[in-house]
């Protein structure tokens, strides 16, 4: 298959997530990716909730994250590593590393001394606070993002209540394609010029874009968001609403006159939708509570896919919200090979499919998830020529582990 990024090697010195993301999607495209890890400190995108009891140091977020990818173990706190992690980095076109502003350089792995053994590296440092300015040195996972990017100030019930985290981290691998993006364009860059460059993505400026109407509002208007629910300041009605069944609800967001009309329609022009509080957006968003009200009564004897349908014939976005299994074996998510199926040491083992759909340079999955080391024998003795006897050396003295 014509992979896009099947001339580039990748080496990933990071953990957790945002790195593995970035990483990840390139090996998707071809790329060569090589993961930087060691058995003494596990990466939590291995060791983290749900794993599989069969497979060790395996789950979901290992599997999909680390497939087409190979995996070395290399102690960088030992002095010793540092030699054979320059001589791979030699080989290599970019460098990813997400670790507190330091840490790499503390291992003599900076971009300064990277790039003497190969000039025209792209190198990336994803952290949280970049690597300079007053609150560079802060360490955070996702949830601790979203908090200092204020999104968790927007986030929860309109009634007083204590702001609400997301249910997972979810802007570790919104950073991890932000830095996809920085990189592409260094290397579409180092293509023009034949120079390498180096990238400080700072975890928190780039999750802000999550919140950029919010922030012009501020400095525009003065005025600071707050918690609303499941509301809208521009779409009326908007939420999600009770449907017949256990725990089953329905997601309703009408824009335009012309998709309130296409909802009255769906309901049958019940007679309280032509009362003048509701005649246009601007009478519907000061009586939310109440519309709220009529259309859950309408809902709630209803199946929600069902009613799902019959909005969307009227051109009325909606749709259920749905459970892990449902979103699982969604037949539309299947129908465009939204899961995978890939051979594994320990069986056959389905992962998350390729999202974005290249009409000429497709991705493709070639592998699945390495083993941790799986690859040592290759990195170390086929690509970088090390003798067994050194290997064995530098294994036993826990520099390779």
């Amino acid at each position: 298959m014509n992979l896009p990024l099947k001339h580039l090697r990748v080496v990933n010195f990071g953990w957790i997530w945002a790195a593995p993301a970035l990483a990840g999607a390139m090996a998707d495209m071809g790329a060569e990716v090589v993961k930087v890890e060691t058995g003494r400190r596990v990466d939590n995108t291995r060791r983290s909730a749900a794993n599989y009891k069969e497979i060790p140091l395996m789950n979901h977020s290992s599997l999909t994250l680390l497939r087409d990818v190979r995996s070395i173990t290399l102690d960088l706190e030992k002095g010793e590593s540092k030699a054979l992690a320059m001589e791979l980095i030699s080989t290599a076109d970019v460098a990813i590393e997400n670790y507190k502003p330091g840490t790499i350089s503390r291992w003599g792995l900076g971009y300064d001394v990277l790039r003497k053994v190969r000039p025209d590296l792209i190198m990336i440092s994803l952290s949280s606070g970049g690597q300079w300015g007053p609150l560079s040195g802060i360490t955070t996972f996702g949830s601790a993002l979203s908090c200092l990017t204020g999104i968790e100030s927007i986030t929860g019930y309109a009634e007083g209540k204590p702001p609400q985290t997301f249910g997972t981290a979810v802007i570790d691998p919104f950073i991890g394609y932000l830095g996809l993006l920085a990189v592409l364009s260094a290397l579409r860059e180092r293509d023009r010029t034949g120079k390498g460059q180096y990238i400080d993505l700072c975890q928190w400026e780039a999750a802000t874009t999550v919140v950029g109407s919010q922030m012009l509002d501020y400095q525009w208007n003065g005025r600071i968001a707050g918690m609303m629910g499941n509301r809208d300041l521009r779409m009326a009605p908007h939420g999600l609403y009770r449907c017949t069944g256990y725990d089953a609800w329905l997601a309703i967001a009408v824009e335009s006159e012309q998709q309130w009309l296409g909802l009255c329609r769906a309901m049958g022009e019940p007679e309280w939708s032509r009362e003048p509080r509701y005649t246009d957006l601007y009478r519907r968003l000061r009586n939310q509570e109440s519309l709220d009200a009529h259309i859950s009564a309408w809902t709630k004897e209803r199946n929600a896919m069902e009613t799902a349908q019959l909005l969307q014939a009227h051109g009325v976005p909606a749709f259920p919200a749905q459970s892990d299994e449902e979103a699982f074996t969604n037949h539309h998510f299947l129908s465009r090979n939204g899961w995978a199926q890939v051979q594994h040491p320990f069986g056959p083992i389905t992962v998350n499919g390729i999202h974005w759909k290249l009409s000429k340079t497709p991705g493709e999955i070639r592998k699945a998830t390495p083993m941790l080391g799986q690859d040592n024998e290759y990195v170390f003795h086929d690509l970088l020529g090390r003798q067994v006897e050194s290997t064995a050396a530098l294994t036993k003295q826990g520099v390779i582990a």
